[in-house]
């Protein structure tokens, strides 16, 4: 008996290992730096909106979530998706999406291009295959 122990622990690395495999975690990462008015780096957790859009200016967005984020010496990380489910498909229908980030009350800030990691979600359907 005690040797079918680590098989069937093995045989559910295998199958945990194949399941992590089958798709791409729907999180995307965004770090920054924030200060205030005075350039000085900020300690302290803020609300942070972030939306993502089809066009660098106006428009409605595509995605939207709210999140608690805790900035330390300036720098904080998030992850996108964390918070309201980011369905990758939104990189895949899309050519160009644009990151839009909003803190506590203030307007949002110019929107960001996204480059090419995000889309990497994308190959989770290996193409139209």
């Amino acid at each position: 008996m005690k040797k079918a122990i680590p098989v069937i622990a093995i045989l559910g690395l295998f199958m945990a290992a194949h399941t992590a495999q089958a798709a791409a975690p729907q999180l995307v990462p965004v770090q920054g730096v924030l200060t205030d008015s005075t350039g000085t780096p900020i300690d302290t957790s803020v609300t942070a909106v972030f939306s993502l859009y089809t066009s660098e200016t106006g428009g409605t967005a595509l995605w939207t979530e709210t999140q608690s984020v805790l900035v330390e010496d300036g720098l904080f990380t998030a992850y996108m998706g964390d918070v309201t489910t980011l369905d990758l498909i939104t990189f895949r229908d899309n050519g160009n999406l644009w990151l839009g980030i909003q803190i506590g009350s203030d307007a949002e800030m110019d929107r960001v291009l996204l480059g090419s990691n995000p889309f990497a979600g994308y190959s989770e359907w290996c193409g139209n295959h």
